[in-house]
């Protein structure tokens, strides 16, 4: 299951899967995550899914650009 970044409250990372949301010490995560950010949670660790980060946002710029239009 993918887990994104939604924001950031001073030192806690508000991170949002489809069904739950958890409130993480930012310590606690990868360095160089941002808003946005896909993250994969394995065995209780979330780890940065650089792939996935990148396609979403490639996808996102392509939406925006079509409404654009």
């Amino acid at each position: 299951m993918c887990w994104i970044i939604d924001r950031f409250e001073e030192d806690i990372a508000v991170v949002e899967s489809r069904n739950e949301t958890v409130y993480v010490n930012k310590s606690l995560l990868p360095k160089g995550i941002r808003e946005g950010s896909l993250l994969v949670k394995t065995n209780g660790n979330f780890y940065l899914s650089e792939e996935k980060t990148e396609e979403r946002r490639r996808k996102m710029q392509e939406k925006m650009a079509r409404l654009k239009k």
